[in-house]
């Protein structure tokens, strides 16, 4: 049989749901062991940070049997007197401290202390992130909780330089800083110039808006192209584009949030030589000038166990955008994405992904604007196929009907992935290569 004595603190029922062995089960050492630090852990969840939990078995050579039986004492609950921050050079320690789910004052959580950790591992601004607790020297009731990190490169900026006949001279650059200046606010900027064409764009996002949480982002594009000065006519359409909004992002308990935006935006198609008869028909019906009022509205989960390259956890995500009253244009498109890891072994894991999308007209908008298409191939997409080459092909132009049919994307998308991550070898540090 299977028997609890001591001060079992929580309820007994609680206690015996964690044991993992059982009455007429062939006796096992280590799941005995494993029974007694599920208890342990238990008990540390409410406070009691230095329970001892002592499984004692007691043979009977007779008819070969064990009596289990499963001494608790939980000792004095424990509380944590100070939560210290070490290794954040760059990053401000309230960055770090608005992540704890474990207060100063408060009983000493096991699981709140482990939830800590694992939101200060999804920042994905450290390699790595150790947590040690230590009592407090004289008393018997208080621990410290120490964590340790070691920061890692959250930002990239790139520039670029080049030359290509029939557009000139290209300049380009960008600047992306997840952790803007340590206070953990995500800032990016692009712009990039030729002869025939300008790009710039710009984006915000304060995670911690509200103390509470509530998130703030805010972005602006620009880009325009002018076939006036591009020396070869194979181009099919081009978009001039800009555009400005904001969003909202709730959270709606420690791994899930709701989103909401709202943006504006304007577009104006220019043809080329050889525009296709698709884009044709549509701009002969709607126009080539639209102005569109969007709302969106989603829903995020993430349980990975890092910001930047997880190998544990799944996250997925859904979202709903449509075009209001008063735009030119009338469509809405719903976006789902998901990804879950597998360990497979100490050294592989299993990452499965899927992308799938919708995007429909309705009202007075026969057909969905091309330009809203979704397009599928290349690297980040499907490898093994060139950039956005997977689906519908438009007709060949009138001007030339011998030319190859141009990608035209498609208003469904069904997409998804296997991928087996593996060590790199003759590379020591695995934590930021893969």
């Amino acid at each position: 049989d299977v028997r609890l004595s001591g001060d079992l603190v929580v309820e007994e029922e609680a206690v015996r749901s964690l044991l993992l062995i059982e009455q007429g089960q062939v006796f096992s050492r280590e799941v005995m062991t494993a029974s007694s630090d599920l208890i342990t852990r238990r008990l540390g969840n409410e406070g009691y940070t230095f329970a001892n939990v002592n499984a004692v078995p007691e043979v009977h050579e007779e008819d070969r049997t064990v009596s289990v039986n499963f001494f608790v004492d939980p000792g004095k609950r424990a509380y944590v007197n100070r939560i210290d921050f070490r290794g954040n050079t760059k990053t401000d320690d309230e960055v770090l401290r608005r992540e704890m789910r474990q207060m100063e004052g408060g009983w000493a959580s096991t699981h709140q202390i482990d939830r800590s950790k694992s939101r200060l591992e999804q920042l994905g601004f450290f390699k790595e992130v150790n947590v040690e607790t230590l009592p407090v020297p004289g008393v018997d009731d208080q621990v410290d909780v120490n964590f340790t990190v070691e920061e890692q490169p959250s930002g990239s900026v790139t520039a670029s330089l080049g030359f290509a006949q029939g557009t000139g001279l290209i300049l380009g650059g960008s600047i992306s800083q997840n952790n803007f200046f340590g206070t953990g606010n995500r800032v990016s900027f692009s712009a990039n110039r030729s002869e025939y064409q300008t790009a710039l764009s710009f984006g915000f996002v304060d995670p911690y808006f509200t103390v509470d949480g509530v998130s703030l982002g805010y972005n602006a594009f620009y880009r325009t192209t002018d076939y006036d000065r591009l020396n070869v006519d194979v181009s099919s359409y081009a978009v001039d584009s800009y555009g400005a909004g904001f969003n909202f992002g709730y959270p709606v308990s420690d791994t899930s949030r709701l989103n909401f935006g709202l943006s504006v935006q304007n577009d104006k198609v220019k043809t080329g030589t050889f525009t296709v008869k698709e884009i044709i028909g549509f701009l002969d019906e709607e126009g080539d000038n639209f102005n569109s009022l969007k709302f969106s509205t989603g829903w995020s989960q993430s349980t990975l166990n890092r910001g930047v390259f997880p190998d544990r956890g799944h996250s997925q995500s859904v979202r709903f955008e449509t075009t209001l009253p008063g735009s030119d244009l009338s469509f809405y498109s719903v976006d789902y994405r998901a990804q879950k890891y597998f360990r497979m072994s100490d050294d592989l894991t299993l990452r499965l992904h899927s992308d799938l999308g919708v995007v429909k007209n309705y009202g007075s908008t026969s057909q969905v604007p091309f330009f809203e298409h979704y397009y599928v191939g290349g690297i980040g997409s499907l490898r093994g196929y060139r950039d956005s080459s997977v689906g519908p092909r438009s007709t060949p132009s009138d001007l030339d009907p011998d030319r190859d049919a141009l990608p035209f994307g498609g208003n469904i998308k069904v997409a998804g992935g296997a991928e087996v991550i593996f060590p790199l070898p003759f590379v020591q540090d695995q934590r930021s290569m893969r």
